[in-house]
């Protein structure tokens, strides 16, 4: 077991690696503006498929919307009494706090000197109605030019790169003054404490605050200015909530895309300005601020994606790793989800999609890259040790190879040097085995170009067989020709040797052809595939006794070969042969290759 455990560390090393370096190099790759991007869509799909509708019932919305224009007869900017009117209402009937999400810094609220001082002498008596202080986005502040002791907070929210608001500044400096956001404001006037107070207890990243969102349609509660401003008495409305005015007509500018704006289904809607005040407040009423960033959480929840992406990327089938990420994926994609949605923590979603995805994409391309290096080595040393035809067959079987094989009709050819013994003992072993490799290079070449299949070295001997299933049609004229050629190639060997002094080899050839059995042979733990039966016994009988330079066929091989090739040799026999093993005498055909031999067995046919 540990040496298997070792052996597969050593094979896929490259891919612990790569993947251990991801996980510590996440931090930087996280730094790229696409993973933020995607945790931000992972939050809008928590916030659309998650977010709880109850109604919240700390804020009331009050809405200069159109009917409050058709009872008021004019459009904006409204009457300053009409503001008044509303926060005297809300603050009699028990509202905590009253913020005005509108500008008031137009000359025009001065016409009405009697409505300007009424205005002037609430906000300035009465902290908890709080205005809006406008700020640019460059820092630079317009303070009201009205109401300069009026209780203020800036409306401004902060935009994520996709122009959705999903947080606002918790402060800001403007003229070496502290500012704060509306929201803030409103809260801290209706608790009588200091802004910085309720802002030391809300989680934030980098000064900002990611607020909750309440559902759509909208689902804090609202009323008309003008049927509020209409009502006798608004207490059992307001009493104990937080009121806040601000436009919702069609034709105001004060809209913004939320994380209900879904726009890759095509839904671009907007919210009024006033309804995300609404929002902030309400999340800073009841705590369920988002508590948790992920840039905070990348790296921790990156480290274990990458090793479970390992592990799949290290499964037999690449398809089970593929299909095992991806159900991964998506059940702790929308796991992050309903935890953000209900336990306001929101982890990277980017981190659990790209850091398992790309682990298991590039470990698996790299253990795929090493197992195709190690299967092209192993390939290489094979094909070395098992001829080309036969390798192949044996991998197009896809099931084990048992022990046995299938008849085939064939032709076998075995060719020996003669006079090898005495040969040998002349020369160092290290000698024999560098001549014999350079004898069999120029003897395999030759078989296997004639479709020959070379199934084993025996000593000085070579066998080849011709036929199914690794060639089609007759095998014999094949073999035949392969003989010749391999009679002819050594000829030109025996030149290059006595160019160097050496002695001249010589080999006999014998060719049968009939049924043989094709297959494996041996134990289970070590099998050869080969022929064997009566044809190839033949063939080695028939190799064994045929002089230097000839070649001798069986009766079954000579009579498939046209008169063609025959004349190919010098002379040609016909005679009988006893061999051991075979009862009969065997009446074979002698194609003689070389004319310097002492003797020539039977009569010449050519």
């Amino acid at each position: 077991m540990l040496l298997k455990l070792r052996s597969l560390l050593r094979l896929y090393r490259s891919s612990i690696v790569f993947s251990l370096a991801l996980a510590l190099a996440w931090p930087l790759l996280y730094n790229f503006k696409y993973f933020w991007g995607f945790d931000l869509l992972h939050y809008d799909l928590a916030v659309n498929l998650f977010t709880n509708p109850d109604v919240p019932d700390d804020v009331l919305m009050v809405a200069v919307d159109e009917p409050t224009f058709q009872v008021m007869g004019k459009r904006w900017p409204l009457p300053l009494e009409a503001y008044t009117k509303a926060a005297d209402k809300a603050l009699a009937g028990g509202a905590k706090a009253v913020g005005i999400d509108v500008y008031f810094y137009d000359d025009f609220y001065r016409d009405d000197d009697s409505a300007f001082q009424q205005f002037q002498q609430l906000v300035r008596e009465r902290p908890e109605v709080v205005l809006a202080d406008r700020f640019e986005a460059d820092g630079t502040g317009i303070s009201p030019i009205l109401f300069p002791r009026a209780t203020r907070g800036y409306p401004n929210l902060a935009v994520d790169e996709d122009g959705v608001v999903r947080s606002l500044r918790l402060k800001t400096e403007i003229s070496d003054t502290t500012r704060y956001p509306l929201a803030v404001r409103m809260a801290a006037a209706a608790q009588h404490v200091a802004p910085d107070s309720l802002i030391d207890r809300i989680p934030q990243h980098d000064g900002y605050a990611y607020f909750s969102a309440y559902g759509r349609p909208v689902a804090v509660r609202r009323i008309s200015l003008a049927a509020f401003n209409q009502l006798p008495t608004v207490g059992p409305l307001v009493k104990d909530k937080h009121v806040i005015v601000g436009a919702m007509y069609h034709d105001s500018k004060d809209f913004t895309l939320t994380s209900f704006a879904r726009p890759l289904m095509g839904t671009w809607d907007r919210e009024y300005g006033v309804t995300l005040h609404a929002w902030v407040l309400q999340t800073l009423l009841d705590g369920s601020w988002i508590k948790h960033h992920p840039e905070s959480s990348a790296w921790w929840i990156a480290i274990p994606c990458v090793l479970i992406g390992l592990a799949l990327a290290l499964t037999d089938r690449i398809h089970v790793g593929m299909l095992g990420v991806l159900v991964f994926q998506v059940i702790v994609f929308f796991l992050q989800g309903w935890l953000l949605a209900e336990g306001r923590i929101w982890t990277s979603g980017s981190s659990v999609i790209f850091a398992s995805g790309f682990s298991w994409a590039g470990a698996s391309l790299i253990r795929l890259m090493t197992v195709e290096k190690a299967r092209t080595r192993i390939e290489g040393v094979l094909k070395r040790h098992i001829t080309t035809p036969v390798f192949e067959e044996l991998l197009r079987k896809r099931k084990p190879l048992n022990l046995g094989g299938e008849q085939r009709y064939v032709s076998v050819l075995f060719s020996d040097i003669r006079g090898f013994t005495a040969w040998s003992e002349e020369l160092e072993p290290h000698d024999v085995v560098s001549e014999l490799n350079e004898y069999f290079e120029s003897q395999v070449r030759v078989a296997e170009r004639c479709g020959g299949v070379v199934n084993k070295f025996i000593g000085d001997a070579l066998m080849v067989f011709f036929g199914e299933p690794f060639s089609r049609g007759a095998p014999e004229p094949t073999a035949v020709r392969a003989a010749i050629d391999m009679q002819r190639a050594l000829a030109a060997h025996n030149q290059r040797r006595k160019a160097l002094g050496k002695t001249p080899l010589q080999i006999g050839i014998g060719i049968a052809s009939g049924p043989a059995l094709m297959g494996t042979i041996g134990s289970s733990s070590r099998q050869e595939y080969t022929a064997i039966g009566k044809t190839v016994n033949l063939a080695a009988r028939l190799s064994g006794v045929a002089q230097p330079g000839e070649i001798l066929l069986c009766p079954t091989t000579s009579d498939e070969v046209g008169d063609e090739i025959l004349r190919e040799a010098r002379e040609t026999y016909r005679h009988h042969i006893a061999l051991k093993g075979f009862s009969d005498s065997i009446a074979t055909t002698a194609m003689v290759m070389e004319m310097d031999r002492q003797h020539v067995r039977g009569e010449a046919t050519t």
